[in-house]
């Protein structure tokens, strides 16, 4: 009960927990929206200053790719590609070489692969890197990358900046030096012939843009429990997105009780013409969204309501048990004897009349045997009743052995005893029975170690023989009990006149 009214409460609160989980969403995407809008807007800075400039000197691109990194640290690195046809490849390599880059060479990177340099065939056009900013050491092998032949995902980004005329964001992809990254191109149109000098360039070329895809999303989200959100980048199919990055608290263990708290999902569009990423959101309701107070007044209120509860509900299971006793009580009494536990004349009767309509159906017979004990009385004015009760109940545990499970033993009153057998098929099976126990009293009863002998006399009646009522049959019963009582002998069922049933 308890956990039910928990669970209550938890549900009346899931629409602010809701509300917050919408703010927290939009927290997150804000977040993820700035970092492409700046990424965007650094990229096409970059590329608008190189445009610009009718001669482009590599150290002023530096100190400008410089300044763009001092304000936005977590740009990773700025680049330019250069296209370059089979006729200028010899020229680049050596004004590369000449400029201090003695190992640049045009060549190739198995990401997918061994992740290895390879050199590019000759005679291709190609699309070297041919400026990174900062120059890492362990990023150097990016210089003279070919960005065609490296990567498909790459050529395919090229190709598609190119017939777009404007910034496309590849698919992530892990770099040289470690980590996960995407790159985005920026094709940029100049409107002069830059002089072939060693320090300068040649178009037509790109800006580029390494992304470190962890950037994307805040920091905090790894400090909040039950938080999880991850950026996807978005395919032409669903089948075809891929994940950029994702963070999560590490510690998030309130496995237990869990069922009670639900989890919300969102998936949000992020605002980005070159960059297609889905930010998805996970959030797992736990005991911090609730607040401790309110539960803990609430407990109080639910465990006194479940006392009162239970205090009333004993005291209706007491009166209900008080009245089924008192019942069964009243039932006992009206139906069973007080001495020997045995069915009174009341119950007897009705299981005689259900013993009838029972033999009429199956086409069977209902025998009585009505029995007296001879001597009894002397017992009860020689030594007591409570001897002659003694006695009756020694009577009983004797007969009760010989009747069959489904037959009746009753006491009617005093010492005398009536057997109903149901489902008789022969009179022979009654008579039978009657032996039977007239030989029960051939030896003596002990009661407080003495011994009495008793004799009994049985007066048998028949269902459909003698009568067709339950109350024909004991009457003529006891009339041959008697007759049997005179002559000591016991009587056939048609010794005596038939009784005439009543109409």
């Amino acid at each position: 009960m308890l956990l039910l009214s928990f669970s209550l409460l938890v549900k009346f609160e899931i629409s602010d927990i809701r509300e917050d989980f919408d703010q927290l969403s939009s927290s997150v995407l804000m977040h993820v929206n700035d970092r492409t809008r700046i990424y965007e807007a650094s990229l096409e800075g970059f590329a608008s200053y190189i445009a610009a400039t009718p001669q482009v000197n590599l150290d002023n691109v530096r100190r400008y790719a410089q300044l763009i990194r001092k304000q936005f640290p977590y740009i990773y690195m700025m680049e330019l590609s250069q296209r370059v046809t089979p006729a200028e490849r010899t020229g680049l390599v050596r004004r590369m070489r000449t400029a201090g880059y003695a190992d640049f060479e045009i060549h190739t990177f198995g990401y997918e692969s061994d992740r290895k340099r390879h050199p590019v065939a000759e005679g291709v056009t190609t699309y070297p890197v041919v400026f990174i900013e900062p120059e890492l050491p362990e990023a150097m092998d990016v210089l003279g990358l070919d960005l065609a032949t490296t990567s498909a995902t790459l050529d395919e980004t090229v190709k598609r900046s190119m017939r777009a005329g404007r910034q496309m964001a590849s698919r992530p992809f892990d770099m040289m030096e470690g980590g996960r990254s995407y790159l985005m191109f920026q094709p940029v149109v100049s409107q002069h012939q830059i002089e072939q000098a060693t320090d300068v360039l040649s178009e037509p070329y790109y800006a580029l843009m390494v992304v470190e895809t962890k950037t994307l999303l805040p920091h905090w989200v790894q400090q909040r429990e039950g938080l999880k959100a991850s950026v996807w980048y978005r395919g032409v199919l669903p089948e075809q997105d891929q994940l950029l990055t994702s963070a999560q608290y590490e510690n998030h263990d309130e496995f237990w009780l869990s069922w009670l708290f639900p989890t919300f999902e969102k998936s949000l569009q992020v605002n980005s013409g070159s960059q297609p990423f889905l930010l998805k959101i996970h959030y797992e309701v736990c005991w911090r969204d609730v607040d401790m107070m309110e539960i803990g007044i609430f407990s109080i209120m639910v465990i006194v309501t479940f006392l009162l509860a239970s205090w009333f509900s004993i005291i209706l299971y007491r009166k209900r048990v008080e009245q089924l006793t008192a019942h069964e009580t009243l039932f006992n009494m009206a139906n069973f004897d007080a001495l020997t536990g045995l069915p009174n004349k009341n119950l007897l009767m009705d299981r005689v009349e259900q013993a009838i309509r029972h033999a009429r159906r199956s086409n069977l017979r209902v025998a009585l045997l009505y029995m007296d004990l001879d001597r009894f009385k002397a017992v009860n004015d020689n030594h007591g009743h409570k001897v002659g009760d003694l006695l009756l109940k020694r009577v009983v545990e004797r007969i009760a052995v010989i009747v069959r499970s489904h037959d009746t033993l009753a006491r009617l009153h005093g010492d005398e005893f009536v057997v109903l057998m149901s489902e008789v098929k022969h009179r022979r099976d009654v008579e039978r029975l009657a032996g039977k126990i007239k030989a029960l009293f051939n030896t003596s009863f002990t009661v407080y170690e003495e011994s009495m002998m008793l004799d009994v006399s049985i007066g048998i009646a028949l269902y459909p023989d003698d009568g067709m009522s339950g109350p024909v049959l004991l009457n003529l019963s006891d009339k041959r009990m008697y007759e049997d009582k005179r002559t000591g002998q016991e009587l056939p069922a048609g010794g005596v006149d038939e009784v005439e049933e009543p109409i």
